[in-house]
């Protein structure tokens, strides 16, 4: 199939696709975290939102690490590159409810 690869050195891992948890200890860099990962328990949806920010590096977006901010409304003139596909495919990811994020399955597709 279609596999989604920015790069991972080969220190990542894919965990069981019926992975059911919810983690809950927080790591990760700043501006980088989704907005569920400071406050409560967190699935790998936030995969898909740090998938959203290595996206708006490649649109060169300026202030991406406001994303996780709710007051935060995200201005289109702050990508350098406008890239319409990019652009609303980041938006889906970077979705506040965690299950609206598209899943790697659908960003592939």
């Amino acid at each position: 199939g279609k596999d989604i690869l920015i790069t991972d050195f080969n220190l990542s891992k894919k965990v069981n696709q019926e992975f059911k948890y919810l983690m809950s200890q927080c790591c990760g860099t700043q501006g980088h975290l989704a907005p569920e990962q400071k406050s409560v328990g967190y699935s790998q949806t936030v995969d898909i939102w740090a998938f959203a920010i290595v996206i708006s590096k490649f649109l060169k977006h300026k202030n991406f690490h406001y994303f996780s901010h709710n007051e935060y409304t995200i201005n289109l003139k702050h990508f350098e590159i406008q890239d319409k596909f990019l652009i609303n495919l980041l938006l889906a990811c970077i979705d506040n409810i965690p299950f609206m994020r598209p899943s790697f399955d659908e960003i592939s597709q």
